[in-house]
């Protein structure tokens, strides 16, 4: 898809303000959808949340445009010429109840949903939505190892390297956002493999295994396999992995607020502890001037 094709935001607004139809609304939800992919390839932050903003009120006001026409309880029978077809909207009986029930989520609790989103750095989605509204938060702490960074940093994290060669604790859906050329699950063992070139880690936080992905990060940075690095982690500053991180660093900031991670169905955390991302490599000024909007930044003085 070419930018041409990409309705832009302020007109989708516009559209969305005026719109009387089902079908106009419907329209602008997929042209809001199409827009988000666009945006979040191109790391357009500001932008994607815009699109996502206007896709989730699309589909609010889609919902409410519908309703007045669907008898209640019923769903259209064959010779029941009374009864409008949910079909005749496109929609299943699953994908029905589904908008109803995202009517029970005010636009004010949209609002500061997203309010949120933009200060923590979060991927805004349907999920992450109605898990706010509920106030039904996973723990960070429950010891699930697979919790996916904010898009905001990694953003950030691209701006400075260039690029990122190689995620060796993901998923395939964690790097749709990542987005490393080269990237590590569980079933392919990161710890077993050589790390080099451009390298981005949130390490699992379970067990024994964030000691061992920060030593596997130390020693091919000190065996110069990584060119540059950047890991972001808990502020665990009294434990020795922390210390051996510090140590194969060149910079470290400390966001001001809690990253708020994700879970793989897009359900942000509730940390219990503030975070630290640290830097290896020769471009600690870049990386200050880029991390340190975040949080309050330093040079790692070498030893």
């Amino acid at each position: 898809m070419n930018e041409t094709a990409i309705t832009p935001i302020s007109k989708m607004q516009r559209d969305l303000q005026v719109a009387t139809r089902p079908e106009q609304t419907k329209a602008i939800e997929a042209a809001a959808k199409a827009a988000k992919a666009w945006h979040k390839e191109r790391r357009d932050y500001e932008s994607f949340v815009a699109a996502a903003h206007i896709y989730i009120l699309a589909r609010r006001k889609t919902t409410e445009l519908v309703k007045p026409h669907v008898r209640q309880g019923q769903y259209g029978r064959e010779g029941d010429n009374d009864v409008t077809f949910l079909s005749d909207f496109g929609f299943t009986k699953k994908q029905w109840n589904r908008r109803t029930q995202e009517l029970k989520v005010t636009e004010d609790e949209i609002t500061a949903y997203f309010d949120e989103c933009i200060a923590l750095g979060w991927e805004p989605t349907l999920f992450g939505l109605w898990k706010f509204k509920n106030g039904a938060h996973v723990s960070y702490n429950t010891g699930e190892n697979e919790w996916h960074t904010p898009l905001e940093y990694i953003l950030a994290a691209t701006n400075v390297m260039g690029r990122i060669d190689l995620d060796p604790a993901s998923s395939e859906k964690a790097n749709q956002t990542v987005k490393a050329s080269r990237f590590y699950d569980k079933q392919s063992d990161g710890l077993s493999k050589v790390w080099a070139g451009k390298v981005w880690l949130n390490p699992p936080y379970a067990g024994e295994l964030i000691g061992k992905f920060i030593s596997k990060f130390a020693k091919h940075v000190s065996h110069s396999d990584i060119s540059e690095g950047i890991v972001l982690v808990n502020n665990a500053t009294e434990t020795n992995w922390f210390k051996e991180l510090i140590s194969a660093s060149s910079a470290v900031v400390f966001p001001g607020g809690r990253v708020r991670f994700l879970d793989p169905y897009g359900n942000p955390g509730t940390p219990l502890q503030g975070q630290a991302v640290v830097y290896a490599g020769p471009n600690a000024e870049k990386f200050l001037a880029e991390f340190g909007k975040f949080g309050w930044s330093a040079y790692v003085q070498s030893r």
